[in-house]
């Protein structure tokens, strides 16, 4: 009979793919979701070319999808997407990449802690976690799983051979690291948890220079990936509107960072695209900003008695802060799906603890870990089910946050395509009341005003939007087809103008050339 300590890996792992398949099963029956998802699928620019074709392979090297470059996300995407067009192959992939991570996460602090039970509940506490739901439920979210499993993998080669006293920088982790920052910019930060990982388990703290030079492949590597992020992110669509005061920018990463932890610990409320916190006093923000380093003392203080959670905290804060918004990048101040990495920081902290837990209190630590991650479950399995369809989530948005703006728009394009008038109506008014300067509002405005050949109305509201999406090409599309039957063939001669000076690759459902000969036959084209 194994010991208390002792759990055969085959058992762990079951329990855990147990859970899984129990909470996940639901999405059988699940209906695509129109927000992202195309952007990945059906609308990638790849989407219609062969495999054999040498320009599908240039478009998803090439090409950044929803303003991050990720290709071998793009490229998992598009392989299982040729396979199958049903939403279920797409996300029960999700499925397998979360519980991959899980495993592997077992099995490195199996052999950590040499603690198997207590590395079982720790993991369980991760794997069947709430505020994972996100990246694993909706297709979008498969770049969280893919660098995580690959951050993870480049974790236990990394204290393999280090505990081996072998080379630990090796082909193998520069190609980790690589095929991470493929996935997702976030892996940068792979040198910076390694450093973490040297302070505990592997306690190799005596050389810190040492420690740092000797990674210098990875630097590069992040370093590259971190240029063309901020790069591809400088050309997206969005990035140039922010106009928010540093201090602004300050107090919202700090909320953002603050709903980050609490989400992890208090999983309530969760849903998708935090847009509007509570209004953030001084004296809430002071109370933060102490608490933060009240807590900073403390594991400084304690730091050689429990090394790990000093590590824990770090790889937390590492892996959060390019989230936070400083630069913001969509309309959203924070998202679940941000604290999957983040999370598992918090757990690899508080495995270092195993050697504190004596024998006679073991027990009960460990059944209380078993009955969190069971109520996780529980909770988790329901998070789930808000993810059944558009409807589904984006109300679910509403009960938590009646004042989210992308829920509202969300929720009047569904009214709309089920001809819900007044309900459409509704969800307009009250997204242009929380932000009348939304651009995704004037859009549908636009789009029903040229439906009902109102083109001055639909000219107006694509104007709008257009000088808060300076870089929509399809934009000063819908602007010359609105100013055209409208019979001002100036202005629809500029905006076409100006749809080919800011063309770029990913406008691949435009034919701008094509429009520009039936509109203006003797004109040339624009260079």
């Amino acid at each position: 009979m194994s010991s208390f300590a002792e759990l055969p890996a085959k058992i762990s792992l079951g329990i855990l793919w147990l859970g899984l398949i129990v909470a996940y099963l639901q999405l059988a029956s699940f209906e695509a979701l129109t927000y992202d998802d195309p952007l990945f699928l059906a609308k990638h620019p790849a989407a219609n070319l062969s495999l054999f074709n040498s320009e599908f392979w240039q478009t998803i090297v090439s090409v950044p999808t929803a303003n991050l470059w990720h290709p071998l996300t793009d490229l998992s995407h598009q392989l299982i997407f040729r396979v199958s067009k049903s939403v279920h192959l797409h996300l029960a992939f999700n499925v397998i990449l979360h519980g991959l991570s899980a495993s592997f996460l077992y099995l490195f602090l199996a052999k950590v802690t040499e603690r198997s039970f207590f590395s079982l509940a720790l993991v369980l506490l991760f794997a069947w976690h709430p505020v994972t739901v996100e990246s694993v439920a909706w297709i979008s979210g498969r770049k969280d799983l893919l660098c995580s499993l690959i951050l993870l993998s480049a974790l236990r080669h990394y204290h393999h051979r280090a505990t081996s006293n072998q080379s630990v920088i090796t082909a193998r982790l520069l190609l980790a690291a690589t095929a991470a920052c493929l996935c997702k910019p976030i892996a940068f930060t792979l040198p910076f948890l390694l450093l973490a990982s040297d302070y505990w388990p592997l306690r190799r703290i005596e050389k810190p220079f040492k420690l740092i030079t000797s990674k210098w492949p990875l630097w590069l590597i992040s370093s590259l990936s971190l240029f063309i992020t901020i790069t591809v992110q400088a050309r997206g669509t969005q990035a140039m509107e922010d106009a928010r005061p540093l201090t602004i920018r300050l107090t919202e990463a700090l909320w953002a960072l603050q709903h980050g932890l609490t989400s992890c610990l208090f999983p309530k409320k969760l849903h998708l695209a935090y847009t509007n916190p509570d209004e953030l006093s001084l004296l809430t923000i002071a109370g933060w900003s102490l608490s933060g380093l009240l807590l900073a003392s403390i594991l400084i203080w304690k730091k050689k008695t429990f090394p790990s959670l000093p590590t824990g905290a770090f790889w937390f804060l590492i892996t959060i802060a390019p989230t936070l918004g400083l630069m913001r990048v969509g309309n959203h101040l924070a998202a679940d799906r941000y604290s999957y990495l983040p999370l598992l920081g918090l757990v690899i902290g508080l495995a270092g603890l195993s050697p504190f837990l004596n024998k006679p209190r073991s027990k009960a630590v460990l059944a209380s870990l078993f009955f969190i991650a069971s109520l996780l479950l529980f909770t988790t399995t329901r998070q789930i089910s808000h993810w059944k369809n558009q409807k589904s989530l984006f109300t679910h948005v509403l009960r938590h946050d009646p004042k989210n703006l992308i829920a509202h728009i969300e929720l009047a394009q569904i009214a709309r395509k089920s001809g819900h008038e007044a309900r459409m109506q509704h969800h307009l008014d009250e997204a242009l009341q929380i932000a009348p300067n939304s651009a995704s509002a004037h859009i549908i405005l636009a789009h029903l005003a040229f439906e009902a050949s109102e083109f001055s109305q639909s000219y107006h509201h694509y104007e709008i939007a257009s000088r808060l999406r300076s870089r929509e090409t399809w934009l000063q599309e819908r602007l010359a087809a609105s100013a055209y039957k409208s019979g001002d063939l100036a202005k629809t001669r500029s905006h076409m103008e100006a749809a080919f000076q800011l063309a770029r690759p990913t406008d691949h459902d435009l034919d701008l050339e094509k429009k520009w000969h039936l509109l203006f036959p003797e004109a040339p084209l624009p260079n």
